[in-house]
């Protein structure tokens, strides 16, 4: 007869699970530069059987893709404004958005600016899933200013290669901005302060992998 070993087929099947673990993570172009980028290579040593299935998505998208099972799990930018009560927010850092300009741009030296001085200066946008996009709508709408949108595009490489020619501005997070970049931010005199946020399904079942990899942004960021 055929004996068959239950627990010993549990073992290999965990063993199989835990070899070929895959999460689906949803992350804002900007937080992906200046938070998961620092923490993935370690992420991965201490979980290499974890797997990360990034999606490159904006804040509200995110959420979006959160609520129709699309992503296990995502890290957003909100404010309590922009609350879905259909999900869950854990407060991992604060962020703030900035006009930047190229240091030789004659902005440059402004310790704060508003939108309504920014007027109709040529400026690059992220694309309208993104959240900046309508902050950045909304302010100039306020002022009934048109603004002059020059690009739009979900690539923030390319937005500062454009601000380094010192012929636009953008509006970016201030951690994107580097010492050695050849670009500035400036504060904005209106109120653009965010929490960076990990986003969950509210009252959703939370795996095993999902959870270290919540435990590990809460811990590292």
């Amino acid at each position: 007869p055929i004996v068959v070993s239950f627990n010993n087929l549990n073992t290999q099947m965990k063993d199989y699970l835990n070899k070929n673990i895959n999460i689906n993570v949803g992350i804002p172009p900007m937080l992906g530069i200046f938070i998961f980028v620092p923490i993935f290579n370690k992420f991965n040593k201490e979980f290499p059987n974890i797997n990360l299935q990034v999606t490159e998505l904006a804040s509200k998208a995110n959420q979006n893709a959160i609520l129709d099972n699309q992503l296990d799990i995502a890290l957003a930018v909100t404010n309590k404004e922009l609350i879905d009560t259909n999900l869950s927010y854990t407060k991992i850092g604060k962020t703030e958005l900035q006009f930047c300009v190229s240091k030789s741009n004659p902005l440059a030296g402004l310790n704060k600016i508003s939108f309504k001085d920014i007027g109709n200066y040529p400026i690059l946008l992220l694309k309208q899933d993104s959240l900046q996009y309508k902050i950045v709508l909304d302010a100039f709408k306020k002022y009934e200013i048109e603004p002059n949108i020059r690009l739009l595009t979900d690539q923030i490489i390319t937005i500062k290669e454009l601000l380094s020619y010192g012929e636009t501005g953008a509006f970016l997070f201030k951690q994107i901005i580097k010492d050695n970049d050849d670009i500035i931010g400036i504060p904005l005199i209106e109120d653009t302060n965010f929490d960076i946020v990990i986003v969950t399904k509210k009252d959703a079942f939370i795996s095993e992998p999902v959870q270290k990899f919540y435990d590990f942004l809460k811990e590292n960021i």
